[in-house]
């Protein structure tokens, strides 16, 4: 059964991860509704300006976008930890491909690449907030 170490792995890996925070940047950039802004004491010098800072400080300030690049971030360092042949296991398994298939590219063992997997997910650290950055 898939933990939710295996969700937000799985997630970064296939691109999902980085997509969200795209597809929120757009949902900010182009479905924000700037009259709610009154109170964020912009000041611009015309309207265009005002808008345009408006969105930028929307967009810097969106928890759903901070935590998403806070956890890409932390997984890249995670994995820079791990030797070569664990950081192809990790990336191969969470791709989708099969344990026979890394077997085969990887010329290791079920037992081996499993146990090398486990190992390496006990050094990954998350919590369930770090879950906000998947949308289901």
């Amino acid at each position: 059964m898939a933990d939710y170490k295996d969700k937000v792995l799985k997630a970064y890996f296939t691109g999902k991860m980085a997509l969200a925070i795209k597809q929120r940047e757009l949902e900010i950039r182009h479905g924000h509704n700037h009259a709610d802004d009154v109170n964020r004491n912009i000041r611009a010098k015309n309207k265009q300006s005002h808008t345009t800072e408006t969105t930028l400080a929307v967009l810097e300030q969106d928890p759903y976008i901070n935590t998403t690049k806070e956890v890409m971030g932390y997984i890249s360092e995670w994995l820079e930890v791990f030797d070569e042949l664990d950081q192809q296991i990790i990336k191969l398994r969470y791709t989708g491909h099969s344990w026979i298939n890394i077997e085969q590219r990887l010329l290791i063992s079920n037992s081996a690449g499993k146990r090398r997997m486990k190992e390496a997910k006990t050094w990954l650290v998350l919590d369930d907030s770090y879950l906000l950055g998947i949308r289901p």
